[in-house]
This record gives C-alpha cells, structure tokens and sequence, in this order.
C-alpha cells in the first residue's frame, strides 16, 4: 500500500501504488507486457515460491501492472488487499471456492448470466456446493434494488456473508459472514 493516504478518489485512482519510475521519471504505470521474470539466483528463487519473500515468479501469478491496480482497487474500497482477474467468472469461481467447501450452501439471485447459472447450479453441485436460487420480486431491470432487497432480506438471518457481482455494481463487496445450513 501506498504512504500516503490520499482521500480525494480521483487522486487514489491515479497516485496510490505508484509515484514515478526510479529510471525515467515517467509517472505512468508501465505496461508489464512479459511472462516470467529472472530470478537473481537459485535461493533467491526458492525464497519467492516459499513465499518467504514477495516478489514476482510468474505474470499469472504476480505482476506489476496488475499489483498497482490493485493497489489502487483496495485504497478506493478502505480494502487491505484486491484482486483483479481476467473475468467475471473467474472472480465468481474464486470467491466461492475460497470460501465454500463440501456440503456447504450458497443461496444466489436468480438472475444470473447463462454461464455464471452453469457454474453455479452445475459446476458447483459436481464439487458437492449446493446453490440455492432466491427468486427476487423486484423488477430485473432494478438490480441495485435488488441488491437493496438482497441485504434487507439477509439482515433477517443470523450473520451471513453476501457476495455482490454485477456490472452494475462498482466492485465486488464483502458484508457480514455465511453461516446458513
């Protein structure tokens, strides 16, 4: 995370993660456009995939680009950390699966995308995660309504964790805790 503490979102958006290049004094993020990275020696190497140290291995994994997005991602959200991947069904994928495991429920909107209903409803129930579909009574043209309702209908139940993914919505948020069997 950046020193320091921008409030203002645009300057966030453009300063936190990055000030300039130590090199060229450019102020632009570079565009990382390359697969691996060299290591300094074989320990080095071994300290990076032990974790042991930060640093970049591989681009899927870890890349610069990517770190100041994110970055900036989690300074604008008040986040520790963020995570950008190259889909929505990648962000849907990971969340579930990081949380979630066998014989767990999720209970989702019903008004999914055709591929994100397949992961949910099929995917999913082959990996022993039971998605139940909550059919919302508001208009589907009203998704942040629908979000609205969504919280107001979980605050009803003891502590739940409410995953929000839409392209209506400026991010995905994380409230509370799921606890529902």
């Amino acid at each position: 995370m950046s020193d320091k503490n921008y409030t203002n979102p645009a300057t966030i958006a453009l300063h936190t993660g990055w000030r300039k290049d130590e090199t060229t004094n450019s102020v632009t993020v570079p565009i990382h456009m390359t697969s691996s990275y060299q290591f300094d020696d074989a320990d080095h190497a071994a300290n990076l995939f032990a974790l042991g140290e930060l640093g970049n291995i591989y681009t899927r994994i870890m890349n610069p680009t990517n770190a100041v997005f994110e970055e900036r991602i989690a300074a604008l959200e008040g986040g520790v950390a963020a995570l950008s991947v190259a889909s929505g069904q990648s962000a849907s994928t990971i969340a579930v699966q990081n949380l979630a495991r066998t014989g767990d429920n999720i209970v989702a909107s019903s008004h999914l995308y055709g591929g994100t209903y397949n992961l949910f409803k099929n995917v999913f129930s082959d990996m022993g995660i039971e998605v139940r579909l909550l059919i919302h009574l508001i208009l589907r043209t009203l998704p942040m309504l629908q979000m609205k309702r969504l919280e107001l209908i979980t605050e009803r139940f003891y502590p739940i964790l409410v995953l929000k993914f839409s392209q209506f919505l400026k991010w995905l948020k994380l409230v509370g805790l799921w606890a529902y069997h």
